[in-house]
């Protein structure tokens, strides 16, 4: 599980990666904006919170649920806060912007500066969808 738990998180931090170098790019500085990955809940109860009792079968058989008290105390104590810790790690800024990108007008004032303007929408051409 950890194997694919460290598959999915190099991922995730490949694309943040991506994200901040197109925000660097576009004259954002890293302390301008703030990354928010989502995690979720546990998806089920830990066990002893089960309306169903692990003493017999009536978890599975009433409650639909095929799980020992071990196995939803797990995910729920030690999988999800595991998720959710390395994709906030993932999110931190880890390394400082480099030089040129603390120098950009956005950086300093927190605005954008373009010379391309965008038509006016009663003005723009508008093209059919095949």
């Amino acid at each position: 599980m950890d194997r694919r738990i460290d598959g999915v998180t190099a991922d995730v931090g490949r694309s943040v990666d991506e994200v901040r170098a197109v925000m660097r790019a576009a004259g954002y500085a890293d302390a301008s904006y703030r990354i928010v990955l989502p995690s979720s809940p546990s998806p089920i109860p830990r066990g002893a919170e089960d309306r169903h009792p692990q003493s017999d079968w009536t978890r599975l058989d009433t409650g639909g649920r095929p799980f020992w008290n071990r196995d939803p105390d797990w995910a729920r104590d030690a999988l999800v806060p595991q998720r959710a810790n390395r994709l906030g790690a993932v999110a931190r800024p880890s390394r400082p912007p480099p030089p040129s990108a603390a120098a950009t007008p956005r950086a300093r004032t927190g605005r954008a500066r373009t010379s391309r303007r965008l038509p006016h929408p009663e003005t723009a051409v508008r093209t059919p969808h095949p």
